[in-house]
């Protein structure tokens, strides 16, 4: 997120050494221009290996809560914030990778630890089988398909061939949706993650690759309460 309508790009000079940004990093102007990144004007922050002036490793869109600022936009943002944080309250922390600071939860499907099988991540901090606990969260599922469906159009527009690329590798093996709460149950055409992860509080750990199956990842930083 930006306050100020400012865009920079950045080259990226050695794709083997981590790229650890503070979470004021990317929301400050000021840090922007102190770490010389180059302003070059439109809507994006493209970062780009130097190396070969092809590879783009990343693309960053600042949206601005000011001027003509779509007041539906904001109301949707607003929704994710108050979902993120039901969430939060539910679920445990992620610890792995040497956790130094904030936190992070995950919500959707996964693999197991055996091959043969997978699920949803399951909330540790209530009791299933408790009949109000089960009210409680299963209110918060009723909104899951929306959320997802926001997230996937906020990462479409700001890259439609990533997002076509993880809905076709999801497709093709048959995975279910974050936003689907029974296995393949509905969302085919919008299809493009299997689960998400929120951080909170400056969340860090040490640096590691992730192992992950599809090559793009999508994120959103936002102001929450």
């Amino acid at each position: 997120m930006s306050n100020r309508q400012y865009y920079y790009y950045h080259e990226v000079r050695d794709l083997k050494v981590p790229i650890i940004f503070s979470h004021n990093f990317l929301t400050s102007q000021n840090q922007l221009a102190f770490h010389n990144f180059k302003l070059f004007g439109g809507n994006n922050l493209i970062f780009f290996d130097s190396s070969t002036k092809h590879n783009i490793v990343a693309i960053v869109t600042f949206t601005s809560f000011e001027e003509e600022f779509n007041l539906d936009l904001i109301e949707d943002f607003q929704k994710v914030a108050h979902w993120v944080k039901k969430v939060s309250s539910l679920y445990g922390n992620i610890t792995g990778h040497g956790t130094q600071g904030g936190k992070m939860i995950a919500d959707g499907w996964r693999k197991s630890q055996e091959k043969e099988a997978f699920g949803r991540y399951k909330p540790i901090k209530i009791d299933l089988k408790v009949p109000e606990n089960r009210v409680k969260y299963n209110e918060m599922n009723e909104e899951v398909k929306s959320i997802y469906l926001f997230v996937g159009n906020r990462f479409q527009l700001i890259a439609n061939k990533a997002f076509e690329e993880s809905h076709r590798q999801l497709k093709s093996i048959g995975a279910s949706s974050f936003g689907e709460m029974r296995h393949q149950e509905s969302i085919k055409s919008h299809q493009f993650s299997s689960n998400m992860t929120f951080a909170f509080g400056d969340f860090q750990n040490n640096n590691h690759k992730d192992d992950n199956f599809s090559n793009y990842s999508y994120g959103i930083w936002m102001p929450v309460n």
